[in-house]
């Protein structure tokens, strides 16, 4: 079964030393860190941002995949300024969903079509190539 990101990348992606880029953001330092240890396969290349303003800075490159760890304040401006971004209108949004609450999820993410994913999930669906197999992922309900 192939990855979200190989689904999804297209030729015209940048791909500077065949890596596939993934957009990460946190807005807290010490799980931004703790994700980027998690998401750092060698075919990845991992673009950081931790605040409002790299992010838009972020959304100035392309992305075959995004990963968001937030507040859920914060929640829908992320996702509306990573949507609104040239490049990102059809990307995987992957939303890791220990810090929101569900009843803002299930009005928030699909207007935005975003998956919230546990981080067992996020985990498996943000790995490049075929290293994912289906007993991976943990059934999202």
């Amino acid at each position: 079964m192939a990855s979200l990101m190989q689904r999804h990348a297209v030729s015209d992606y940048p791909r500077p030393h065949n890596k596939t880029p993934l957009l990460l953001f946190s807005d807290c330092a010490e799980r931004l860190d703790w994700l980027h240890a998690l998401l750092a396969y060698e075919a990845v290349e991992i673009h950081v941002a931790s605040s409002l303003e790299e992010l838009q800075g972020e959304c100035a490159s392309e992305h075959a995949l995004a990963v968001i760890d937030v507040n859920p304040a914060q929640l829908p401006q992320v996702l509306d300024i990573i949507r609104a971004s040239r490049g990102h209108s059809e990307i995987p949004l992957l939303v890791e969903t220990s810090r929101c609450n569900q009843p803002l999820l299930a009005g928030l993410l699909p207007k935005y079509r975003a998956m919230p994913c546990g981080l067992r999930e996020l985990v498996a669906l943000a790995q490049p190539g075929d290293e994912q197999t289906p007993q991976s992922i943990r059934p999202m309900l």
